[in-house]
């Protein structure tokens, strides 16, 4: 009983410095400002989150009532992410429109996040040293950077979290305790939190389904709960359709080859990420559509699901819980991810969030069998868990300096344009970052110089008579401006200033 009694309350301890240590890795995401990606419209720009937005085009291009309808489907995002908004909205009434508070619940999140995924680690029956291993992966993995840095992509981490609670929830009823309907309601109470903060969490259906099915104490209202689950997936997603076709960000349909091809590059692309084999880039990739046949990227799914056989034969068949929860939540996680639902055609690091969660298990499962068979002494097992640690570390520190671009709008911008300078669309909105941020000389210098660079390119036109117009000189603007509208243009910031040249005009 001593023994056990010290044991505890060493892991304890090491489960507390964990913490934070991880809390300090991320401390300078603290200092990061609103970025204008999705930030402004969807936060300090959003009626729903300040009141009465200073934005006026917010309400019109999203087609707001200002009734509860808009705060249930969100037409912002596009897809119903009610409680991503209400957290919003918390942080704007504790601290105002100071990014500080936003980045600090975002990293809560991401601390309740590794919290949970050590306790459930525990509960599929690894130890604690595993249990520590599988939490440091996943909360110090480069690729969560974005979804901790970006105070937009919360509606991740928030889905993630509640997610873990309900498959927290779904253990303990598959390990026969008492009160099944106590925590399966729990189990989909949770659930429905997630899919309400991102939809990405209907994943999640065969879990809920299989707990229903195996579960005997259930069996009276098996019926009701499968039928129910069905529905309510049914409605996420009729939901999400409506939503996103209203902002036409449905991917085009092509044919059923190409919309295979582009989803078996996704699962390469985003495999490699969570395997440490291509660097997070820490924004999504514009209409990323996968080039005829990249060898490495087309050819790793077929390496991983190799060596999960030879995992198989090694095992001779035999199976433990932690492995079988680890493999599905990154099998079911990463479906999102794949473009299954044709939504776009974008590779981004906050896609692998929640499947990185199983792979997070599945490194403390692996942890745990290492140590059972090369059996090593208590210092061997402390000098492989420091390197590791050192080395999720690094590459978490490195990332973070990288994510510089996540500072403000005009960093994110100017990463952008660094990535891909051939596309004169980003170098236009590097001058509209400029813009935003009230550095007017700045975004005209930089318009010139995109203009120079891509001489012919109707690109600029809009953002560029903006800039004039706010400068004064409102001949060349409304020249540009109109130039802009017969190129098709319709943003409402086109009309929204010509008719201001034309009050200015008849003042004069």
């Amino acid at each position: 009983m001593p023994f056990d009694f010290v044991r505890i309350h060493r892991s304890s301890l090491f489960f507390i410095c964990a913490l934070f240590f991880i809390g300090a890795v991320y401390l300078p995401s603290l200092r990061f400002d609103f970025v204008d990606k999705d930030d402004n419209f969807q936060i300090y720009d959003n009626p729903l989150v300040v009141g009465n937005t200073r934005n006026s085009s917010i309400v019109d291009n999203f087609h707001m009532t200002n009734t509860w309808t808009d705060f249930l489907l969100t037409p912002m995002t596009g897809y119903p992410t009610p409680l991503t908004i209400l957290s919003y909205k918390a942080d704007y009434l504790i601290g105002n429109l100071n990014p500080s508070f936003f980045h600090f619940t975002n990293l809560l999140i991401h601390l309740l996040c590794a919290i949970v995924i050590y306790f459930i680690c525990l509960q599929i029956g690894l130890s604690p040293a595993a249990s520590l291993v599988a939490m440091l992966f996943f909360s110090l993995h480069p690729i969560c950077t974005e979804t901790v840095a970006w105070i937009t992509n919360r509606k991740t981490s928030l889905s993630t979290m509640f997610a873990l609670f309900s498959i927290y929830q779904m253990i303990k009823i598959s390990k026969q305790i008492t009160k099944p309907y106590w925590h399966f309601s729990l189990a989909l109470l949770f659930w429905v939190l997630a899919c309400f903060s991102k939809p990405l969490a209907i994943c999640l259906l065969p879990l809920i389904l299989w707990t229903a099915v195996t579960a005997k104490e259930l069996k009276p209202l098996r019926v009701s709960f499968i039928i129910g689950s069905f529905l309510f997936v049914f409605a996420i997603l009729k939901l999400s359709t409506i939503g996103l076709s209203g902002r036409n960000a449905l991917a085009d349909q092509t044919s059923i080859w190409v919309w295979a091809r582009e989803c078996w590059y996704a699962l390469g692309y985003h495999l490699e990420l969570m395997f440490f084999l291509i660097r997070p880039e820490n924004i999504h990739l514009p209409d990323a559509r996968p080039p005829h046949f990249n060898f490495f990227t087309d050819t790793f799914p077929f390496f991983v699901a190799a060596a999960i056989g030879m995992f198989f034969v090694f095992r001779k068949n035999k199976i433990d819980k932690a492995w079988c929860w680890g493999a599905a939540l990154l099998v079911l996680g990463i479906f999102p991810a794949v473009n299954i639902i044709r939504i776009n055609r974008y590779l981004a690091d906050t896609f692998c969030y929640l499947p990185i969660c199983g792979l997070a298990i599945l490194a403390g499962y692996v942890f745990e069998e290492l140590k059972k068979i090369f059996s090593p002494s208590r210092i061997h097992q402390m000098i492989f868990f420091g390197l590791a640690l050192m080395g999720l570390t690094f590459l978490t520190i490195g990332t973070l300096n990288a994510s510089v671009k996540w500072q403000n709008g005009i960093a994110l911008r100017q990463s952008i344009v660094d990535a891909y300078p051939n596309e004169p669309a980003f170098c236009s909105d590097l001058g509209s970052a400029y813009a935003i941020w009230n550095k007017w000389d700045q975004a005209l210098q930089t318009l010139r110089e995109c203009e120079k660079k891509f001489p012919g390119s109707r690109a600029f036109d809009l953002a560029m008579g903006s800039v004039l117009l706010k400068l004064g000189n409102t001949a060349e603007a409304k020249e540009r401006l109109e130039n802009a509208k017969r190129n098709g243009v319709t943003h409402p910031v086109l009309q929204y200033n010509l008719d201001l040249i034309q009050k200015i005009n008849e003042q004069q």
